[in-house]
C-alpha cells in the first residue's frame, strides 16, 4: 500500500506546516510507507523564478498585443496601464528575484537592507504574476479569485479555468507526471486555510483527470466546518475525491488506509464523508488517539532548502484544541470537537530534543491555541533538564499566572515571543466577547514578559458588535500608552465566522441581518448587520486609522512590521528583544550613506 500525503498551496513559505508531518509520522508508525510532499513551497520555488517569470513576461506582452487592437472601456484601461507597468518592471524582477530568494536563505537575511530588498522584490514579482492572470491576487501570505472559494459551482469552473489560475500550469509542469508515475494507492491533501481551497482542489481535479484509479482523500479545518454542506455535494465527489476526513485525522486515515488496503466498505472509517457510488455519506465520529500516544512528526523528506528562512523553524503542538473555549468570535474549538488535550510535558521536551537533533535547528514554532500558564511552567522544567539551548515562539492568553517569576522561568528555558489575543482595550468589550480578561491583566503581563526579556506581540480587531466609536478608540489609546511595554501589535476588523457563538445566537450579540448567500454554499464568513455600534465599514476605516499612526508611534516599526512572525523569532534571536530599534536607526544611516533611498519605499506590512 503506498500512501502519498500533500501539502498544496497556498500558504506562508517561511516553515513546514504540521499537519501532514504529523500524519505521516502517525501512519509509518503503523507500519504504512508514506511519502510526504510540500507542493506549496515547491511551488513558491517555481513561481519566484528567473524562467517562470520570464513566461509570464511574455504572457503579459500577449495579454497587451491583444488589448491594443480593442476599444477599452475605462475598466480595461486601468488593466492595460497596470500590464504596461507590470511589462516595464518584468525584465528588472527576472534579474533580481534569484538573489532575493538567496537573501531569505542565506545569512544575508540578517542584513535588514538586504531584507527588505529582497522582500520587496518578491512581493512585486508575485504582483507581476497577479496581473498576468487579473483579477487573481497571489501573494506571499494569501490567494484569491475574489469569493470564488466560496461557492461550489464557482470553484468547478475555476480549477479549469486557465485565463485566471495560474496553479494549473505549474501542476501540469512540474507535480502531476511524477504522481501519475508513482501511482500511489492513496493520495491525502491537507487544507487547512481558504487560501488553499482552489489550489488544492485545482490538484485534486487534475490528478482525477489522470484517469488515476487510486482514492483521493482531503482532510484538514476548512471542510470540517463544511462537513453538514457537503453531505448535500455528491458533484465535489465525483469531480474532486474520494472522501474527506474531518476533524482529527490520525486514527481515521490509518482506518482509511486499512480499509482501502483490505478491499473492505468504507462505512466502519470513523470521521468520514465519501461517496458509496450512489450517494454521499457520513459515518460515525470517534474519540480521538491521545496525544500521549502520537509520536514526533516527521519532516523526512521535506525540501528544507526551499524554504523562505535562513534556518529550519518547525512547528510542534503541546495541545490541541483551547483551554478557555468560550471567546464569541472564535470557531476553532469545533476542528476538534470542541475538545482540549494536553500532552505531557516531558514527551513534549522529548520531541523537541529529537527534533532538534535530527533536523539540525534551535527554532520552534508552537502552533496551539494557546499554551496555559501550568503547561508553560511545567514544560520549561523539562527544556532545562535537558539542557536544551533552543529557540521558541508561542501564543498564550492574558493570565494573572504569568509572573515576573514565572516569565522569568519561561524566557530562561528559551521562549523569545509570546502572542497575545488582546482583541480590544475596552473592558466593557471585553466582557461581550467573553474573553475572560481585563485590561489591567493584560498590561501586568506585558510589563512582566517585557522585563523578562520576551518580546509580547498582541492582536487586537475592530468591530465586535455593539463596539462603539469611542471604545474602539479606547484600544488605540491603550496600545500607543503602553508602547514601552507593548512591542508589536497586528490587526484586523471583525469576522463572523461560520461555527461561531456569534453565529449561533446573533441576537444575544446584537447581530441582524446575516447575509447567507445559497449561491455560496461553502460559504465562512458573513456579511451582517449591528443594532449598535460601528459598522463593519466603519470598523475598517478605525483599522486603517491606526494602521497609519503604527509608524510614528512605534521607533522600530519599520523592522518589525515587515517581519511575519517566524521572521520575528529569527531576528529576536540574532539580535535580542531590545535591539531592533537600533536596527533601524543603523538602516536610516546606512540608506543615507548608500543614496539608495528606494530601499526603504517597501510596503510594510504588520504579522500575516
Amino acid at each position: 500500500m503506498e500512501i502519498t500525503l500533500l501539502f498544496p498551496p497556498q500558504s506562508t513559505p517561511t516553515m513546514p506546516y504540521l499537519s501532514v508531518p504529523s500524519l505521516t509520522a502517525y501512519v509509518r508508525s503503523k507500519g504504512y510507507n508514506v511519502v510526504q510532499r510540500d507542493l506549496n513551497v515547491e511551488t513558491y520555488d517555481i513561481l519566484l523564478s528567473k524562467n517562470y517569470l520570464k513566461n509570464i513576461y511574455e504572457k503579459i506582452c500577449c495579454i497587451l498585443d491583444n488589448l491594443e487592437s480593442r476599444n477599452l472601456s475605462t475598466h480595461h484601461q486601468d488593466y492595460y496601464k497596470s500590464l504596461r507597468a507590470a511589462r516595464a518592471e518584468a525584465p528588472h524582477l527576472m534579474e533580481t528575484i534569484e538573489e532575493a530568494k538567496q537573501v531569505y536563505r542565506t545569512k544575508d537575511f540578517y542584513d535588514f537592507l538586504k531584507y527588505s530588498k529582497a522582500k520587496q522584490d518578491i512581493y512585486r514579482a508575485l504582483e507581476l504574476i497577479s496581473t498576468a492572470y487579473y483579477p487573481t491576487e497571489l501573494k506571499f501570505s494569501s490567494f484569491k479569485m475574489g469569493n470564488i472559494h466560496q461557492s461550489s459551482k464557482n470553484i468547478i469552473k475555476a480549477v479549469q479555468d486557465r485565463k485566471r489560475n495560474p496553479f494549473i500550469e505549474i501542476y501540469e509542469e512540474n507535480f502531476l507526471p511524477q504522481i501519475y508515475n508513482e501511482n500511489p494507492d492513496l493520495i491525502g491533501i491537507s487544507i487547512i486555510n481558504s487560501s488553499q481551497i482552489i489550489p488544492g482542489l485545482t490538484l485534486a481535479y487534475l490528478i482525477k483527470s489522470l484517469t488515476y484509479e487510486g482514492h483521493i482523500t482531503v482532510g484538514g479545518s476548512i471542510f470540517s466546518r463544511l462537513a453538514g454542506t457537503l453531505l448535500q455535494k455528491k458533484e465535489l465527489f465525483l469531480m474532486f475525491f474520494d472522501s474527506v476526513i474531518i476533524y482529527e485525522g490520525e486514527r481515521p486515515l490509518f482506518e482509511l488506509i486499512k480499509s482501502i488496503s483490505e478491499g473492505k466498505n468504507l462505512d466502519k472509517v470513523p470521521n468520514l464523508i465519501y461517496y458509496n457510488g450512489s450517494e454521499v455519506q457520513m459515518t460515525e465520529s470517534c474519540v480521538p488517539e491521545s496525544m500521549n500516544s502520537l509520536p514526533t512528526p516527521c519532516f523526512n523528506g521535506l525540501p528544507f532548502n526551499l524554504y523562505f528562512s535562513p534556518q529550519p523553524i518547525l512547528p510542534l503542538l503541546s495541545s490541541r484544541g483551547c483551554y478557555w473555549h468560550k471567546c464569541a468570535f472564535c470557531d476553532h474549538g469545533y476542528i476538534y470537537s470542541d475538545r482540549y488535550e494536553v500532552r505531557n510535558s516531558a514527551k513534549v521536551a522529548d520531541d523537541l530534543k529529537k527534533l532538534h537533533e535530527k533536523y539540525d535547528t534551535s527554532c520552534f514554532a508552537f502552533a496551539d491555541e494557546g499554551v496555559s500558564p501550568h503547561a508553560f511552567e511545567t514544560l520549561s522544567e523539562e527544556i532545562k533538564k535537558r539542557e536544551l539551548d533552543l529557540h521558541f515562539l508561542a501564543n498564550a492568553r492574558f493570565e494573572p499566572q504569568f509572573t515576573k517569576d514565572l516569565l522569568r522561568e519561561i524566557a530562561e528555558a528559551g521562549f523569545r515571543c509570546l502572542l497575545f489575543g488582546l482583541e480590544s482595550g475596552c473592558d466593557r468589550v471585553l466582557s461581550c466577547m467573553k474573553k475572560g480578561i481585563n485590561t489591567k491583566t493584560a498590561l501586568n503581563v506585558c510589563r512582566n514578559s517585557a522585563q523578562a526579556g520576551i518580546w509580547n506581540h498582541l492582536f487586537l480587531f475592530f468591530g465586535f458588535p455593539t463596539e462603539t466609536e469611542e471604545e474602539a478608540q479606547k484600544t488605540t489609546e491603550f496600545i500607543f500608552s503602553n508602547k514601552e511595554i507593548i512591542n508589536s501589535v497586528g490587526s484586523a476588523v471583525f469576522v463572523l465566522r461560520r461555527n461561531s457563538p456569534v453565529k449561533e445566537n446573533p441576537n444575544a450579540y446584537g447581530v441582524s441581518n446575516i447575509c447567507e448567500d445559497t449561491n455560496r454554499d461553502l460559504q465562512l464568513r458573513y456579511d451582517y448587520t449591528v443594532h449598535t455600534g460601528v459598522t463593519q465599514e466603519q470598523a475598517e476605516q478605525i483599522r486603517d486609522d491606526f494602521l497609519k499612526q503604527l509608524p510614528e508611534e512605534y521607533s522600530d516599526y519599520r523592522v518589525w512590521g515587515i517581519l511575519c512572525r517566524e521572521h520575528l523569532l529569527l531576528y529576536l534571536v540574532q539580535y535580542g528583544t531590545n535591539d531592533l530599534s537600533l536596527i533601524e536607526e543603523s538602516m536610516v544611516k546606512e540608506v543615507v550613506k548608500r543614496k539608495e533611498k528606494d530601499v526603504v519605499e517597501v510596503v510594510f506590512r504588520g504579522f500575516d
